[in-house]
């Protein structure tokens, strides 16, 4: 019986080959790309814009106020000029709301809004010193025309004292001198207290005159002074037209045209220089 034989010491033994280690899991800070999903579009604005396009309209409708503050009518561009500044100052607080306020949408309409606004107002400054140029260049032709008006008369007088017809035309057309306040304001004051309290009954004297007072009644009547007939005609449409909407409705079209009327008739009478 043969026995196993041991193998040598100095044979090669056959080594077994290494362990395979497992693929190692991706760590939970390392990222995995996500295959087959789009990025997700951005929610839309639901927030409501009514504020930003009033906002807009309103800077708008104010730059057109404004545009008509340069037309070449005396007393009716200031109007104009001052009320486009005032609505563009309402449509800048506008704006600023839609800015400030997360819960409004439109920011862009309010952006919209601040820049016409602001360079609408530097338009209505500019309106308003064309208005006042205007009634300076205005108020300086009717003195020089006062003035050739009155050397004329007195030549005409010189050579001819009985001429009746010349006399009249001379007591009727403003003298250079006559300007007076005191007897303006004691036509136009009265005149304007019965035309306000007959729009607002119960309206005191005083509240009447806190609103309309002397130095806004001269102003009211300066652009006047030295104007022809035609141009008072022309001048009756807007003024009237400023006056009923400025007063919400309260004032009529008769009431404003008596306002008119008053207001030339006294300032042709008494405010001529």
């Amino acid at each position: 019986m043969s026995t196993p034989t041991e193998p040598a010491v100095d044979q090669p033994t056959q080594a077994y080959p290494p362990a395979q280690h497992a693929a190692a899991y991706p760590s939970p800070d390392q990222p995995t790309a996500v295959y087959g999903s789009a990025p997700m579009p951005p929610a839309p604005d639901t927030r409501p814009k009514v504020l930003g396009i009033v906002a807009l309209i309103v800077a708008v409708v104010g730059v057109g106020l404004v545009a008509l503050g340069f037309l070449p009518l005396v007393g009716v561009s200031f109007i104009f000029a001052l009320l486009g500044g005032l609505v563009l100052l309402a449509a800048l607080i506008l704006g600023i709301v839609v800015l400030a306020n997360k819960k409004q949408g439109g920011k862009g309409l309010g952006i919209a809004a601040l820049v016409i606004a602001v360079l609408g107002g530097f338009a209505a400054i500019a309106a308003m010193v064309f208005s006042f140029v205007l009634v300076g260049l205005t108020a300086a032709a009717a003195a020089q025309e006062s003035v050739t008006s009155s050397d004329v008369t007195t030549e005409d007088d010189a050579t001819d004292e009985g001429t009746a017809t010349d006399d009249e035309a001379v007591d009727d057309a403003p003298v250079a001198g006559a300007y007076d306040e005191e007897a303006y304001l004691a036509i136009v004051r009265p005149e304007i207290l019965a035309i306000v309290q007959d729009a607002v009954p119960g309206i005191s004297e005083e509240e009447v005159s806190a609103v309309y007072s002397d130095e806004t009644l001269v102003m009211l009547g300066a652009p006047f002074v030295g104007l022809d007939d035609a141009a008072i005609e022309a001048n009756r449409e807007p003024f009237v037209s400023s006056m009923v909407g400025m007063s919400d409705g309260i004032f009529t079209d008769e009431h404003a045209n008596r306002l008119y009327d008053a207001i030339v008739t006294a300032a042709r009478q008494h405010l001529a220089e």
